[in-house]
This record gives C-alpha cells, structure tokens and sequence, in this order.
C-alpha cells in the first residue's frame, strides 16, 4: 500500500506558469522536492511567495512560504 505516482506543481506569486512534476513511490512515505528559477537585475530586490500545489492522487496546496532576494 501506498504505491503510486504524485502529480504537483509549484505556484508563484508572480504567476509563472509551471510545468507539473511527478514524483513515483515505491511505498508510503515522504520524499523532498524543490525548484529553482532565474531572477534577473543586479540590485533588484524580489519578494513573493511559493506554494507547492499537489494535482494527483489527491488535491492539496501548502502554505505559501514567503521570500525575499536581493540580487547583487
């Protein structure tokens, strides 16, 4: 039990569509995930939030997590 493929994705404050992500389970558990993106503009400060929205086998979105990079 506990055997099966997780759909997910991440949603952005600034509303950049992500690609859906898969994850296999060989059994119940946990596993990470994570994401990157490029930010651009040497000196630009960027603040938002970043939540992590499960698609399948079941719906279910996280708390925002919220950010804030400066770029140097």
């Amino acid at each position: 039990e506990g055997k099966g493929t997780v759909s997910y994705k991440w949603e952005k404050s600034d509303m950049e569509n992500t690609p859906m992500e898969t994850k296999k389970f060989d059994s119940s558990g946990s596993q990470n995930v994570s994401t990157t993106w490029t930010l651009e503009g040497s000196g630009t400060n960027y603040e938002g939030w970043v939540r992590l929205k499960i698609i399948s086998p079941n719906t279910l979105t996280s708390k925002n997590t919220d950010y804030s990079v400066l770029c140097r």
